[in-house]
């Protein structure tokens, strides 16, 4: 019974543990079938994906320009954009002025998924697109693009942008507003972005007008002031607008219209060295530095130092200088003398004529001077009625000169004059303002500016 009793215990074990296996099987199987699924749809789903991108997908991927050292260096790292919502691909930052595409180019172009691409000209030539074979992008090109479905197509644009302007030449810009005909003699300043010019009406009154060179909609009277005379310099200095007038000396005005006189023996406003007012003063003729009219340094100059006319702009090197250009002397000679004025060990330091033994250009009044594209430049200028339309430029301060040609000309509508004034504004641009010449006094305002300053 016992022997009967065992096997009965080990049949009824068995039993269990098939009946737990089989369950267990049971269980299994769906969790197999079910990941199975999972991983059938999951690369159902991958293919059909890629499927529908590869047979619709007309986009091109990357664009560039392979090597041609006969057209211009580096063209293979010419960066170029695409635009795939316009459907335009360019390179932002043009060719340099000048670069001719005179043969055809090879160009590497990579797509998403394209079944062809076909390359159409301006001359309606049509020819499948090879890495091999070279293409002419002087004028632009049309790629026509079909997907793998062969129904999808994406028609692009590519243009070889070229600088179509000369980044070195200065180009002048005459403005439509000039000062109202019945005012003469132009006298201006720049103070940030707006140009003050002081001018005279035929009853011989100074009115002040102003112009803005960010918002150029034209002149706006301001008022008569009451300086009285002919306005030949102006500048603005610490707050203060300064003048001289005639021959009455130097004026000051907080608003330019109300003026007090503030040293009637001043023959001409030189400039400003470190923040100090610089002027030329009679008596015994001296070059005079000031920033509170209380104290001054002084240096006697000669009779050969200009009296007015002369180009005046700020150069450093080193320290802080003031080049004066020609102009005429008291005997109302011209001359083409440069003098460097700069301040040292609390005095004012005035070196000799560096420029007339040299005679890079003749001597003339009414130089218009500017520093400028890190050289001085100078423009116009006359000597009797002689009147000269000539850049020269200095790289040196003002010792040696060279006369510009083709790059930087004054353009014959601007004319021969002298006595112009010029402003540099915030954004690299050069005004000049009115001038004269023994036929005209002109009213009108131009803009000249280099290219690449733009």
């Amino acid at each position: 019974m016992e022997i009967v009793s065992i096997f009965a215990k080990q049949s009824i074990l068995m039993t269990k543990s098939k009946l737990i296996t089989d369950m267990n099987i049971k269980k299994l199987i769906p969790l197999i079938v079910l990941y199975l699924g999972v991983i059938t749809s999951g690369c159902t789903n991958n293919d059909s994906t890629t499927t529908d991108i590869t047979i619709s997908d007309a986009q091109i991927k990357s664009f560039k320009l392979l090597k041609n050292d006969s057209v211009i260096s580096g063209l293979e790292e010419i960066v170029f954009s695409i635009d795939q919502y316009n459907n335009y691909i360019y390179n932002s930052d043009s060719l340099p002025f000048g670069t001719l595409l005179k043969e055809k180019l090879l160009a590497e172009i990579t797509f998403n998924s394209a079944s062809e691409a076909k390359i159409l000209t301006v001359n309606n030539d049509t020819t499948i697109y090879s890495s091999s074979d070279s293409i002419d992008f002087s004028s632009p090109v049309n790629i026509l693009v079909t997907a793998h479905d062969k129904k999808t197509t994406k028609e692009y644009t590519v243009k070889v942008n070229i600088h179509q302007v000369d980044p070195d030449s200065m180009t002048w810009v005459k403005s439509d507003f000039e000062i109202p005909k019945g005012y003469s003699i132009l006298t201006s300043t720049i103070i940030g972005s707006d140009i003050y010019c002081i001018a005279k009406n035929e009853n011989g009154i100074n009115s002040l007008f102003s112009i803005s060179t960010n918002n150029f909609i034209g002149w706006v009277n301001n008022g008569d002031t009451n300086i009285e005379g002919e306005v030949s310099q102006l500048i603005y200095y610490n707050d203060f607008f300064w003048a001289i007038a005639d021959s009455r000396g130097l004026y000051r005005s907080n608003n330019g219209i109300n003026w007090i006189q503030i040293n009637n023996s001043v023959e001409s406003i030189l400039g400003t060295i470190d923040d100090e007012l610089v002027y030329v003063e009679n008596g015994d003729r001296s070059i005079v530095s000031t920033k509170d009219f209380i104290s001054f340094k002084r240096r006697k100059i000669s009779t050969d130092f200009p009296s007015h006319g002369f180009g005046s702009t700020k150069y450093y090197n080193g320290v802080e200088r003031l080049i004066i250009i020609g102009g005429n002397k008291s005997s109302l000679e011209p001359t083409n003398s440069v003098y460097q004025i700069y301040l040292a060990n609390n005095d004012i330091i005035v070196s000799g004529d560096i420029h007339s033994k040299n005679g890079s250009w003749k001597a003339r009044g009414g130089i218009t001077a500017q520093y400028y594209n890190e050289k001085i430049y100078i423009f116009s200028g006359n000597n009797g009625n002689i009147y000269y339309d000539e850049i020269y430029t200095s790289i040196n301060g003002g010792v040696n000169w060279v006369l510009s040609t083709e790059k930087s000309l004054i353009p014959e509508s601007y004319g021969k004059r002298s006595y112009a004034n010029a402003h540099l504004d915030e954004k690299n641009a050069i005004w000049f303002i009115g001038g004269n010449n023994n036929q005209t006094s002109y009213n009108d305002i131009w803009k000249a500016q280099i290219n690449k300053l733009k």
